[in-house]
């Protein structure tokens, strides 16, 4: 008879300090600068695995990037801006730049997750091209600065996700060559705005382990702190005091994140999501999605954490972290 208490182990995928003194009720002052958050696509286009899609992951991630500025920084409704806000507003491709542009935004920043097959990896475009074997980035300049900071900030925090890089976006799509023959950039949200722009992908929608955490809540808040931290350098502000743990709880018998673990932290719980709780939104296979994630905010830095873990037929585990 198969014995059915199985051992868990815990795969830490980020212990995020950001060194500083800034909190809420003395935050960083934002100035005039003004920002444009724009989640790709709108409604439930670009479907990923499991019917998930990009526009509904870009629009939280764009919501929650939003959040954390306004809870570090003085930025306002007079300073920052999305293109969308909800699942049911359709906004065309012209139109968000045409949007951006009548604002007056002072940087233009466009979500987005990827589709292909392979390593899971993030990309980050700025418009740019080459003419007489010279790079040349889009005035007003900006976005390649912007993609620097993007680049190890967002991938950072995402699990087991490499980067292809920050790009001149017409060298990325047109090659390297000496001199393009269209000098200006490649994307849309890149040649149509009149400030600087940059364009992430954020992993693949289509990868089997990237999309189980894309339906996760506080996974998508992760990607938008990772993000939330790149604009805070861009705009030279003092980064907040913030620990966050995160993690993919898993069966160490075959590598699979497991459901409905209960993860304990400093008297708080998580449950980790199940096919009741939300894959069954996607899914009649109760044995087809996992992704065992959970995330911890607001932990105090260099103080020492038992992580511990129980779950309905696996033997309990802990886990020290500082």
């Amino acid at each position: 008879m198969k014995n059915l208490s199985k051992y868990m182990i815990a795969s830490a995928i980020a212990c995020l300090t950001v060194g500083g003194t800034v909190v809420a009720a003395d935050k960083a002052d934002w100035g005039n600068f003004k920002l444009w958050i724009d989640p790709g696509h709108s409604g439930h286009e670009n479907s990923g695995l499991y019917g998930y899609t990009e526009a509904q992951k870009t629009l939280r991630v764009g919501l929650a990037t939003k959040e954390y500025l306004q809870q570090y920084t003085t930025i306002d409704t007079n300073t920052v801006r999305m293109t969308r806000y909800t699942d049911d507003q359709i906004v065309d491709l012209d139109e968000r730049s045409d949007m951006a542009n009548a604002w007056g935004a002072d940087f233009f920043y466009s979500i987005h997750s990827d589709a292909g097959s392979g390593q899971n990896q993030t990309l980050f475009l700025f418009g740019g091209w080459k003419k007489d074997g010279q790079y040349i980035e889009k005035t007003p300049n900006g976005g390649k600065r912007y993609g620097e900071f993007l680049d190890p900030s967002l991938t950072g925090v995402m699990y087991n996700t490499t980067s292809r890089g920050n790009y001149y976006d017409r060298v990325y799509y047109n090659g390297d060559v000496d001199t393009h023959e269209n000098q200006y950039p490649y994307l849309s949200v890149n040649r149509r705005t009149n400030m600087a722009s940059l364009l992430s992908e954020g992993g693949f929608h289509t990868h089997k382990v990237q999309q189980p955490l894309n339906m996760n809540d506080s996974y998508k808040r992760l990607e938008a702190f990772g993000t939330f931290r790149a604009i805070m350098q861009y705009r030279g502000l003092q980064l907040p005091e913030k620990v966050m743990l995160a993690g993919v709880v898993k069966n160490s018998e075959n590598d699979q994140p497991i459901d409905n673990v209960t993860v304990t932290v400093d008297g708080k719980t998580i449950v980790t999501d199940s096919y009741e709780s939300l894959f069954k939104n996607y899914t009649k296979n109760p044995n087809l999605i996992h992704n065992g994630f959970f995330l911890f905010e607001g932990l105090t830095p260099g103080k020492e954490y038992t992580v511990s873990y129980t779950c309905p037929g696996y033997t309990s585990a802990t886990k020290t972290v500082t």
